[in-house]
């Protein structure tokens, strides 16, 4: 099962793709426990990662910021990695100003036809918050959308990098 997770980059980290992902690469592998064959362990809380993977470009389009493509294959294969990290990233505050539109919606009707609820949430600490929500019931979804806004709103000065997460 894919799930999407939100890490928050630092500032200190800068906006360099490499330095990025080797950040988010020593955050994500704190939650990987392999077993005695090196695959996921039970106490993991993802087998694989990719930065937007099935979650591509979802973040970056709450900005509403059109996504800059380079248009020759050879502007595209130099920055991809750039490119990957720009379509995925987003301020802390536009994800928590998407998800306040769920929270302060007065019905399921008037809540934003495109939702953006991740699963979990790893902060600059090396915190995983939240796990995978299947099935929860309203009251559980309220708690953690709350959840979410605040530790967003704690984070403000980070960026905010969807991950794709496999379990």
């Amino acid at each position: 099962m894919h799930f999407l997770t939100v890490a928050l980059v630092p500032p200190e980290v800068g906006q360099e793709a490499g330095a990025v992902e080797r950040y988010i690469e020593k955050q994500m592998l704190a939650h990987f426990h392999p077993d005695s064959d090196g695959w996921a362990g039970p106490t993991s809380k993802f087998d694989y990662y990719g930065v937007g993977g099935n979650f591509d470009g979802l973040l970056h389009g709450l900005t509403g910021q059109p996504s800059e493509e380079p248009t020759s294959f050879w502007q595209r294969l130099v920055r991809r990695r750039e490119l990957r990290l720009r379509r995925n990233s987003c301020s802390p505050e536009d994800l928590r100003k998407h998800l306040a539109l769920w929270v302060n919606a007065p019905t399921k009707e008037a809540a934003p036809e495109e939702g953006v609820l991740p699963a979990a949430v790893l902060t600059p600490d090396g915190t995983w918050h939240g796990e995978i929500l299947v099935e929860e019931g309203v009251d559980e979804l309220i708690r953690w959308l709350t959840e979410v806004v605040a530790i967003l709103q704690d984070h403000g000065d980070c960026t905010a990098v969807g991950l794709d997460c496999h379990i």
